[in-house]
């Protein structure tokens, strides 16, 4: 299945770029700019809401130790199950909020690319 999911995601890549040379620099660098803004609008707030649900529940079980916050998902398997669920939710969420800014730069990256190709 992950083989599947990896064919998928470089087929739209690829289809993605190929679009990315009908379109002008101006026309990309809007969608690139708003899709780096509603990942940026989307995924910070989900960001920060799982480091504060995690350390709650981390607080909650007397798991929290120093520097837990540079690798939080270190502690995934400590959650149980219902509190597992609820709190990756936001985790996966913020991880679609910087996909949206990463593919946003890409887009922007590659109007560039254009405009100075066409130079």
């Amino acid at each position: 299945m992950r083989e599947l999911h990896l064919v998928l995601v470089l087929l739209f890549a690829a289809l993605g770029l190929a679009s990315m040379s009908l379109l002008t620099y101006e026309v990309a660098a809007r969608w690139g700019f708003g899709l780096v803004a509603a990942g940026h609008l989307f995924g910070l707030p989900a960001a920060v809401r799982y480091h504060l649900l995690l350390r709650a529940e981390l607080l909650r079980e007397g798991q929290l130790e120093r520097g837990w916050f540079w690798h939080p998902n270190r502690y995934h398997g400590l959650l149980r199950e219902p509190e597992r669920s609820r709190i990756l939710w936001w985790w996966y969420a913020g991880g679609a909020g910087f996909v949206a800014v990463v593919l946003g730069l890409l887009v922007v990256a590659a109007g560039l690319w254009s405009a100075f190709r066409a130079i």
